[in-house]
């Protein structure tokens, strides 16, 4: 039985008056029925039941080898030594009728990949619960042979008694009986995040309460949130949960926004695609299907999510865009409505980014484009009403006078892309909790009801579930800790008390959703002229930020999710970046033609704002050689 991989057990029993024996007897019996390997401490009994596997071998520093002259021998030689916990016996005898063993210091749970295939040799592992391979994700499986039980040793990134469970966004504490938070997988599909939050409690009289489950795979910054060490890739998500729409697949940028997790939805609709020969308002139209995902889908997805945005672009010569008179051009909305505003804009009719402050080519006009004047301009930004997102049509026209006047237009749509968790998570606000009673333990303890709801009542100036956060850091912070605060002017303190000196900021409450946006101005956002530098950097604008020091805004970018800060540069003949290869791989103004142009955007690596100094050049060569800079505000939102 031993030879043909059948379970054998071995007893060493020490022939002492019973008596003393007796001790060591129940510790015996004990083992039969619980243990696969048990050593007696004093060494009067030991217990060993061993599985052998034909014809494999491990590979492993052995602790002594020698002959025996019957393979239940090992048996006994394993179980005699402490050290053991497996061997290698030969499958065919020497001439002398002799078994080649090895004992070893391991067995094949803990070492599975030094187990080979061999033809000499079989290979005996105590019995253990490992033969059902019970770790996931990688886990490696520990036998505990005295207890015929097991331990997991878990991969970085999970935990739990099999591994299941990623280390995730839960909180450990003290109430009587209450202590376990746990996030688990559900799924074994890579990437297909199902991370629940489930609250166990345990009595020690062995009642058992469960706690509502709540899922965190809607969004890729709720898979961010659930696992830091997530990477960009392709996942599932499922942003309304079970019994709403169908799991659809994404691709999660994880570095992105400061590594958030920006969910990432693409469409056929993204490359650069000319217009020309459409003359009538909206006789052009460009219908935007968006990657296996459905409106419906995506409409869970933007309800799922804080923040929406997708840049739209719209180049033209001699083409009108939004012109009151006359509307032209416009982007359709998920709900199948015509909008009237561009990109850069939230609402505002007929008005476009560079209408909203004034450095449009016209000022009488709302676009760049609504000039209709004869050289290429520009008008684009980041659409970011999420009720309206995603565009699901583009319509444009005034582009059918070619002859005439070479009409023509291009448009550009970018992906749509959201990030930040909504208030389930985001504002650390607790599920309900459903109480399931395994028996009637509230009938004996009913003063135990008062530990299943709590509420922590804070001191000024801190808010949250457990008074977490303090609401004066940033604009985002009083917006969570007064959901009902007003745009307005307000004092911040980002880094805390011994930190920088508290500052005055204006929070729009409104923008971005509502998240809360801090905005500092400064001495530099008119639009301002540059003229006679031609060279390379040598006009300088130093940029002065209204009551605030750069230190103080590092701490108030350190304390805020996201910032950013609008740049415009327009010029005539006027170089910005040398590129050489086309206006289109690099900046409209490195064409260096007799036209106005414009390169304008948002700059949001959070370490480097904001910016405190513009240089430009190349407007000295000639009289017409010109330039206009424009800066904006600095924004920052988003907690941390």
């Amino acid at each position: 039985a031993h030879s043909g991989g059948e379970s054998s057990s071995a007893t060493v029993m020490l022939l002492l008056p019973l008596l003393l024996f007796f001790p060591s007897l129940l510790g015996l019996l004990f083992a039969t029925q619980n243990s696969a390997l048990y050593r007696y401490p004093t060494g009067r009994a030991s217990f060993g039941k061993f599985k052998c596997d034909p014809f494999y071998f491990l590979w492993e520093e052995k602790l002594t080898s020698s002959m025996v002259e019957d393979k239940l021998d090992c048996t006994f030689l394993c179980v005699g030594e402490s050290k053991c916990y497996s061997f290698n016996i030969a499958v065919y005898p020497d001439s002398k009728g002799l078994y080649l063993y090895e004992l070893l210091a391991t067995d094949k749970h803990r070492e599975a990949e030094k187990v080979h295939a061999n033809t000499a040799f079989h290979h005996c592992s105590p019995l253990s619960p490992c033969e059902s391979a019970p770790c996931k994700n990688g886990g490696v499986c520990v036998p505990e042979y005295e207890r015929n039980s097991y331990h997991c040793e878990c991969k970085p990134g999970f935990w739990g008694t099999h591994c299941k469970r990623y280390k995730c966004g839960g909180f450990e504490f003290s109430l009587l009986l209450l202590h376990v938070v746990e996030l688990e997988e559900s799924h074994t599909v890579i990437n297909h995040y199902s991370c629940m939050y489930m609250v166990y409690l345990f009595s020690t009289f062995g009642y058992e309460f469960n706690f509502k489950s709540v899922y965190w795979n809607r969004t890729c910054s709720d898979i961010k949130y659930c696992n830091p060490e997530a990477k960009n890739g392709s996942y599932v998500i499922d942003p309304d949960g079970e019994g709403g729409v169908t799991p659809f697949k994404v691709f999660c940028d994880m570095t992105d926004k400061g590594g958030i997790g920006v969910t990432v939805v693409s469409h056929d609709s993204e490359n650069r695609t000319q217009v020309a020969g459409f003359e009538d308002p909206g006789s052009y139209w460009r219908n935007v299907t968006y990657d296996e995902t459905s409106l419906i889908q995506l409409a869970s997805l933007t309800a799922s999510s804080a923040h929406c945005e997708q840049f739209i672009k719209y180049e033209c010569y001699h083409s009108m865009l939004l012109f009151k008179s006359s509307m032209f051009g416009w982007w359709v909305s998920r709900d199948d409505e015509e909008m009237k505003y561009w990109g850069g804009v939230n609402s505002v009719p007929f008005k476009c980014a560079c209408g909203l402050t004034d450095t449009c080519a016209d000022s009488s006009y709302g676009c760049n484009c609504d000039k209709n004047a004869l050289n290429w301009r520009e008008d684009s930004g980041l659409l970011t009403d999420k009720s309206k997102l995603p565009v699901i049509q583009m319509r444009f026209g005034d582009t059918g006078h070619i002859v005439l006047y070479n009409e023509s237009g291009y448009h550009t749509l970018g992906p749509l892309d959201l990030r930040y968790h909504t208030a389930t998570h985001s504002r650390g606000e607790s599920s309900s909790a459903t109480i399931m009673l395994l028996l009637p333990l509230l009938l004996f303890f009913p003063s135990l009801l008062g530990l299943f709801s709590f509420h922590c009542d804070c001191r000024p100036g801190f808010c949250g579930i457990h008074c977490e956060r303090g609401g004066n850091r940033t604009c985002s912070d009083t917006k969570y800790c007064i959901p009902e605060a007003k745009s307005g002017s307000y004092v911040i303190d980002p880094d805390g008390e011994g930190g920088e000196k508290p500052f005055k900021v204006f929070c729009d409450m409104a923008d971005k959703d509502g998240v809360g946006v801090t905005v500092v101005s400064h001495d530099s956002e008119n639009r301002t002229l540059v003229d006679g530098f031609q060279d390379p950097g040598s006009y300088s604008c130093n940029v002065t930020y209204q009551g605030t020091s750069l230190l103080q805004l590092a701490s108030l970018t350190a304390s805020s999710a996201h910032c950013e800060q609008f740049i415009m540069y327009e010029c005539y003949h006027s170089r910005l970046f040398r590129d050489g290869y086309g206006w289109w791989y690099g900046c409209n103004c490195d064409k260096l033609d007799q036209q106005w142009r414009e390169d304008s955007g948002l700059l949001t690596n959070k370490s480097r704002l904001p910016v405190k100094q513009l240089r430009f050049g190349d407007t000295g060569l000639t009289s017409s050689d010109q330039g206009y800079h424009t800066l904006g505000k600095f924004k920052c939102f988003g907690l941390i």
